[in-house]
């Protein structure tokens, strides 16, 4: 796991700790299944990315992190600035990008009563994906590095967090009663990328080796997870939509036992 706090080190606190907050924050929702809040969230990741972004281009960054007054037309007057060989991105690809974030957490119910649109799962897939991307941005803008190096450094970083799902020394156990299936599927759906079919077997503790074979068959057959000719299993968008009813209801559960205790 990389240390995501010594990233970044030109960027002054709080200005850098606030980013991984809100990083982390945008993380979290989204693994949560908590859809509006993941917008929320993803609004003042924009805003404090503004910050960051003007400070990098002017060189002179706020004591604390201010929210511009009419933030689109703040992200289109960062294009004014000098152009260079080295800050297109800063000045024009992550601008528009934060101004989608903005969108999103503005015009869906997150952010107003009566918006036209209700937050959703697909908005916040956008929103942690674009998050991600302008985090890789900033570190290889900042780090010198090549794109793919910051792209690794991120999936390094990437916590994909709930309330079901804990990782120990690499390991990921799945805190839920349900059946194989669903912690199968739950396990997949909050882990970075694609997992090996042996790997997934150790986190389930080793079940019934033929049950288990079975299990991954049906889901495949039924377009639930995808298995590849590596022997690595990928979950698909409706095993996405069935993890997160799993979690919204373990959720549930466990916000019932707290209340209770």
């Amino acid at each position: 796991m990389v240390d995501s706090p010594s990233l970044l080190s030109t960027i002054p606190d709080p200005l850098r700790t606030d980013f991984w907050t809100e990083f982390s924050n945008v993380q979290r929702s989204y693994f949560e299944s908590r859809w509006r809040y993941t917008a929320i969230d993803g609004g003042r990741f924009a805003e404090l990315t503004f910050n960051i972004v003007d400070g990098l281009l002017s060189g002179e960054f706020p004591a604390q992190a201010q929210k511009p007054k009419n933030f689109v037309k703040a992200c289109r007057e960062l294009e004014q600035y000098q152009a260079s060989e080295t800050n297109r991105s800063l000045r024009i690809t992550i601008p528009r990008a934060l101004m989608v974030l903005y969108d999103i957490r503005s015009n869906r119910d997150s952010g107003h009563i009566g918006s036209e649109v209700i937050a959703n799962q697909q908005d916040s897939q956008l929103i942690i994906d674009i998050s991600a991307w302008i985090t890789a941005e900033l570190i290889r803008y900042c780090h010198r590095m090549d794109i793919s190096d910051a792209e690794t450094i991120i999936s390094s970083i990437i916590e994909k967090r709930s309330p079901v799902v804990i990782d120990i020394n690499g390991t990921r156990i799945a805190l839920i009663s349900g059946t194989l299936k669903e912690r199968i599927l739950v396990l997949l759906h909050t882990s970075m990328k694609s997992v090996n079919r042996s790997v997934l077997y150790k986190w389930l503790k080793k079940p019934n080796i033929k049950h288990y074979n079975d299990v991954l068959k049906k889901l495949d057959k039924s377009n639930l997870v995808y298995i590849d000719d590596e022997r690595c299993v990928h979950i698909l968008p409706n095993g996405t939509e069935q993890a997160s009813n799993v979690i919204a209801r373990e959720r549930v559960v466990l916000n019932s036992n707290s209340n209770s205790n």
